[in-house]
């Protein structure tokens, strides 16, 4: 209900006024362009002669839009943000955990917020009071927590850092679509922990690099005990065999040919490995699958050496005992022919190394199946005494990114100083442009 009204001498197509739900003044503007006959603004200030100068500063910045035919109205941000799940360019599992995300944390708190109004310290707002307390507020309203998700009862920088990145993404979205003029200011992480209270954000433990040479020597023992000789008839085991024979070949097979152990692994089919043999009588195998180059897809060859060789025959084999080989079959897929699931994978792997208590390295940091990787990139260093450029090349990586992460793991102080040295005079850019598509003989 209006208390007062006013209508400004530069315009009758602006009103100011005054409602008994706020002491501010607002401006209401009439359009012509869009769906809207009428916009609504607060004008922030209980001044009269101050909301008329802004009133009037809105209202010209409005007709030079409306001159140029742009629909002025800016839409609310859920409305928006339905739009974004609807029209966005994301995968669709993505898509999903937008969805739920949006359903669980956004349309609460943005409800009746339009884009415009967001800003650095709503967004903070929202983070602090909203997204923290979310599952302290599950304890509050006498939720029964499982005892395993008990001490997860805070939220992880991880967390945050994805929220952010979602919202990030969902604002540029906006912008390229004309619904905002500029990006809001997006609080930054260090900002999130430093405003909330203390114990209400959880550090991630920092994982390990490499296996050490002795833990390796123990997930050797424990994978061939778990992968190659347990006997598959023990009901105790809820993983059947051959997931856990294709972790073991997955381990074998992909690490040392550097392949990652994601979508490289998994995007493998039978099609893509190409066999014959050296001059000196060895089995060589080359792999095509598509991996991920600067957040694009990109053809991957890589090459298995001829020492791990004899795994890829094993696993032919093993395939074609149990029906499951074929020429389009993926090289890693399930037992039915499925493409393979990495999820699945990593939790078996996870298991193995929580049995035989290998989760963590000496210093603590958590071993996970990527480790599998750095191992082999350290043992060709440490072990098989090839110049550094060729591993790097053989790893589809680059000498700053092995000097970086990898150096302190070689144990020759010679060697390590020499990768140090090479690092240093690497240029990045150039290195990652060398990705060969040509496979490395062994």
């Amino acid at each position: 209900m209006y208390t007062e009204k006013h209508t400004p001498p530069f315009s009758d197509q602006v009103l100011i006024f005054k409602t008994d739900q706020s002491p501010l003044y607002y401006g209401r503007f009439k359009l012509t362009v869009g769906k809207r006959h009428y916009l609504r603004r607060s004008l922030k200030t209980d001044t009269l002669s101050e909301a008329t100068e802004k009133a009037k500063t809105i209202y010209t910045q409005l007709m030079v839009k409306e001159a140029q035919g742009i629909d002025v109205h800016i839409p609310m941000f859920n409305d928006a943000f339905r739009d974004y799940l609807e029209n966005g360019n994301m995968t669709d599992h993505r898509r999903k955990g937008l969805r739920y995300t949006f359903l669980k944390y956004y349309k609460d708190f943005f409800q009746g917020k339009s884009l415009d109004a967001i800003s650095n310290k709503l967004l903070i707002e929202y983070f602090i009071e909203h997204r923290i307390p979310h599952k302290q507020h599950r304890i509050d309203s006498g939720e029964v927590i499982p005892p395993a998700h008990a001490k997860n009862i805070t939220v992880s920088i991880a967390s945050l850092k994805k929220d952010r990145y979602n919202l990030s993404s969902f604002f540029k979205f906006c912008k390229y679509n004309g619904k905002l003029s500029t990006v809001p200011d997006l609080p930054t992480v260090d900002d999130i922990v430093r405003y909330s209270q203390r114990g209400s954000v959880r550090h991630e433990r920092s994982h390990s690099r490499a296996f050490t040479p002795d833990d390796w020597s123990r997930l050797e023992a424990a994978l061939y005990t778990e992968c190659r000789t347990i006997d598959q008839t023990n009901t105790d085991h809820r993983v059947d065999m051959f997931s856990r024979k294709r972790l073991y070949y997955i381990i074998r097979i992909g690490a040392f040919s550097g392949l990652r152990l994601g979508t490289e692994i998994t995007n493998l089919k039978w099609s893509g490995v190409e066999w014959r043999q050296s001059a000196q009588g060895h089995d060589i195998f080359t792999l095509r699958t598509v991996g991920k180059l600067r957040r694009r897809q990109a053809e991957r060859v890589a090459v298995i050496p001829h020492t791990h060789a004899r795994f890829m025959r094993e696993w032919i084999d093993y395939q074609k005992t149990h029906g499951v080989w074929s020429t389009d079959a993926f090289v890693f897929g399930g037992p039915n022919g499925e493409p393979p699931n990495m999820a699945t994978i990593q939790n078996l792997f996870r298991r193995i190394l929580k049995k035989y208590d290998l989760r963590h390295d000496p210093e603590g940091k958590i071993y996970t199946l990527y480790n599998v990787r750095g191992y082999a990139i350290t043992k060709f260093l440490r072990d098989k005494d090839l110049p550094i450029p060729v591993v790097a090349k053989h790893f589809n990586t680059s000498i700053e990114m092995i000097s970086r992460y990898y150096y302190d793991y070689v144990k020759s102080p010679d060697q390590s100083a020499m990768l140090m040295a090479e690092g240093a005079r690497a240029n990045f850019s150039s290195s990652k442009s060398s990705n060969t598509k040509t496979p490395l003989s062994f």
